[in-house]
């Protein structure tokens, strides 16, 4: 789904509502790090959440397109 999601026009239209690219952008997270110590493995767990959290607001600004609010 990422790559899909990644190769996306500019625009997609979604049951009649146009969805902007930003929406659709996935954030990167590095997943080829090495990971040594209690203090990388804290940031690598912020990354992945901060990523979720992105993701989560975008498929909510979706919705409310589709649901037109």
């Amino acid at each position: 789904m990422i790559l899909l999601l990644q190769g996306c026009e500019s625009k997609k239209t979604l049951n009649k509502c146009e969805i902007p690219q930003t929406l659709l952008n996935v954030p990167s997270v590095d997943l080829n790090r090495s990971i040594n110590t209690q203090s990388e493995t804290a940031l690598f767990m912020l990354d992945l959440y901060e990523a979720y959290e992105k993701c989560a607001i975008n498929l909510k600004s979706i919705k409310r397109l589709q649901n037109g609010k």
